[in-house]
């Protein structure tokens, strides 16, 4: 899953749950973007379950 900020307000523009499956790394998603684009892009494994709090 990847998350999709804006680089000026850091407002949340898009939750990218359906990535291509070869897309391991940030530059991989990176280049999923159009050139110039100004959007921050992190990932994200999800919320961790119950046994990972502890």
């Amino acid at each position: 899953m990847a998350v999709l900020r804006d680089r000026v307000t850091g407002q949340v523009v898009a939750i990218l749950d359906d990535l291509p499956p070869g897309t391991r790394t940030h530059a991989d998603a990176v280049s999923l973007l159009l050139p110039g684009t100004e959007f921050i892009l992190r990932f994200s494994r999800g919320i961790p379950d119950r046994e990972a709090w502890r």
